[in-house]
């Protein structure tokens, strides 16, 4: 998502040309500059259907807007290629308010940049999190499948996995003409004829110890044989094939018990490889989605445990009945329902879905043969009674770790508000924390959760 705050600037920078417009026009000449506001109106509208409504998409569409609606009269003298020698005092004015606005709402999004944060995920563990999103169709009565061609996609499911950090390939060795010819001149003889000599004398030398060896060991041999040691077995030593025939079932005895102890190493390796990890379900509230989560779930499958999580559009069972169902605002909308209309938020109806959801999620590991390895549950806000309601009606014992209060400065429910939407978040809660804290805090808990949760 911080990646969109790109786009708002580079909104913000078409737009400042249009305001600049009394000071960079030349009189006589059309106003061509004023064909800026409509491509920056039309971009800030994509960013909204992209990122979602939050406070900086909302006022950067109305900033482009205001500008884009105040230069209208412009464009089309524009369009129609009329010269323009002055501007009047509404049009200097409405362009003194536009750059007022431009400068106020660019210091408000450089100022809640998470730039430090961008700072720690990239350098952490994090950035070796993979995220694997399946698409899939159906809906809560007729069931979740993969999507087929053409279908609607009425379900993601996430799937967050470490895949460790790779090795950095060793530095290639620069080329020095000074190390190339020391090398050189080492591997030359210096005398041609004395080195040839002394090679030869030493393969001569070598030769004859090795004759010496070989006559002394068959000389042993010889003495052995005919000077059995005390306590040797006599018969083995008149019946040489029996004693051939021992040495080679031992030899082969013992083959075999090496080849056996290999096999052993080579399944245990294989075994370690291929050891199932265990899974954590993360069921986030109504009021985001998994992106809006994301940092919570890398800190916890940086821990070694893999995460599945997935997002809902079923029509059928649609959170709100209108436009604010929308994937661009219904994670918004939710939010201002419970904080200025908490009578219009239908809290029994939402743990009713997210039970629905999680039922979902577990029947997709099964479908994988992957239910057996769920460790817990963690349930952000809310989610943690649906998933309460789920153990309830399956009478099932799945482990549930919930987000509450508990973590210092979390606002439950919210997700990872105060790394994502930094303003909101120290508007809504009255004692702060750092964000990444709150993620690290997180993960580290699930993790002893989960251990304790095992000796028991």
């Amino acid at each position: 998502m911080t990646i969109f705050s790109l786009g708002e600037f580079f909104v913000l920078l078409l737009l400042l040309p249009v305001v600049l417009r009394p000071l960079l026009h030349k009189a006589g000449t059309t106003d061509r500059l004023s064909i800026f506001a409509p491509f920056a109106f039309f971009i800030s509208i994509l960013l909204i259907f992209a990122d979602g409504l939050s406070v900086e998409t909302i006022s950067i569409a109305l900033i482009s807007f205001f500008v884009f609606f105040f230069n209208i009269r412009a464009l089309v003298r524009c369009i129609e290629k009329l010269p323009v020698d002055l501007f009047s005092t509404g049009a200097k004015i409405a362009c003194f308010l536009g750059f007022t606005l431009i400068c106020a709402t660019g210091h408000f999004i450089f100022k809640n940049y998470p730039f430090k944060n961008l700072y720690r995920i990239n350098k952490s563990s994090l950035a070796y999190v993979s995220q694997q999103k399946t698409l899939y169709g159906g809906s809560f009565e007729e069931g979740f499948a993969p999507r087929q061609p053409k279908q609607k996609a009425t379900a993601e499911f996430y799937t967050f996995k470490f895949e460790g950090k790779p090795e950095k390939p060793e530095p290639e060795q620069k080329f020095e003409i000074k190390t190339a010819f020391a090398e050189l001149f080492a591997k030359q003889p210096a005398e041609g004829g004395e080195n040839t000599e002394n090679a030869e004398n030493s393969a001569d030398a070598q030769t004859e110890e090795n004759t010496e060896n070989t006559t002394n060991i068959d000389a042993a041999a010889n003495e052995n044989q005919q000077n059995p040691l005390p306590g040797e077995n006599i018969a083995n030593t008149e019946n040489p094939a029996n004693e051939t025939g021992a040495a080679q079932s031992a030899s082969g005895s013992g083959n075999t018990e090496i080849s056996a102890n290999l096999n052993l190493i080579e399944e245990n390796s294989t075994n370690a490889s291929a050891a199932p990890q265990k899974i954590i379900i993360y069921l986030p509230d109504v009021f985001t989605y998994v992106q809006e989560n994301v940092i919570t779930i890398k800190s916890l499958a940086a821990k070694g445990y893999t995460v599945i999580c997935a997002d809902f559009f079923d029509p059928n069972r649609a959170y709100f009945n209108d436009w604010h169902n929308k994937n661009f605002a219904r994670s918004f909308y939710a939010r201002y329902l419970a904080t200025y209309e908490p009578e219009n938020f239908n809290q029994d109806y939402f743990s009713v879905l997210k039970t629905q959801e999680l039922f979902a999620v577990v029947k997709y590991l099964q479908e994988q043969n992957l239910s057996d390895q769920i460790a817990c549950i963690v349930a952000d806000g809310d989610a943690a009674q649906a998933a309460k309601n789920y153990n309830k009606i399956t009478q099932g014992n799945f482990s549930i770790f919930a987000l509450t209060e508990n973590i210092p400065g979390y606002v439950p429910g919210r997700g990872n508000l105060a790394l994502l939407q930094p303003a909101v978040y120290y508007h809504i809660q009255p004692s702060p924390t750092d964000g990444w804290t709150q993620a690290q805090i997180i993960a580290q808990r699930v993790q002893k959760f989960i251990e304790k949760q095992e000796n028991k």
